[in-house]
């Protein structure tokens, strides 16, 4: 099993604008996960440099395993910029080239996090350059919770059992 956390508030959100008028957040433009396929329904986009930065939904501490943040997006001449930050510090940063129509672009993250991480992450994703760059989902997937076997007490016997066996 995994845990997903998805955009759940904005912290920045820059000169990014979206489709649905309806909505004044952006990340309920981009918290569907990966599994959303219909990417003209809503995205964020923008136009030349700029930044935006969205909260995550906590996640338990999870089992040792591969972390993968995933973001689908489109762009063209863009360089899109990501950061992974926990309690509003940076973990990890990659770049992705981003040309042509929606793809999944994904990365492995190999960052320390400690539990109060888990709980204070945020995603922040700007373009770099002038270009156009849309994004339509973010996720983060990390194994499922920790202590999952061992320890505790054994089990129980019934006392008949051992009669049987005389």
């Amino acid at each position: 099993m995994a845990q997903f956390a998805n955009p759940d508030s904005d912290i920045s959100v820059g000169s990014w604008s979206w489709t649905n008028s309806i909505s004044e957040e952006l990340w309920e433009q981009i918290d569907e996960g990966i599994a959303s396929t219909d990417d003209s329904t809503t995205y964020a986009e923008t136009f030349g440099p700029a930044t935006f930065e969205v909260g995550l939904e906590s996640l338990s501490e999870p089992d040792s395993g591969t972390r993968t943040v995933r973001i689908r997006a489109a762009g063209s001449g863009a360089t899109m910029n990501v950061v992974l930050k926990a309690n509003g510090s940076t973990k990890q940063s990659w770049s992705h080239s981003v040309n042509g129509s929606y793809a999944t672009y994904s990365q492995t993250i190999t960052a320390s996090l400690t539990s109060s991480d888990y709980a204070n992450l945020s995603i922040s994703v700007s373009l770099s350059g002038f270009g156009s760059l849309s994004v339509s989902t973010i996720e983060f997937e990390v194994p499922d919770a920790a202590g999952g076997g061992g320890g505790g007490e054994g089990p129980k016997l019934h006392p008949e059992f051992f009669i049987m066996l005389l």
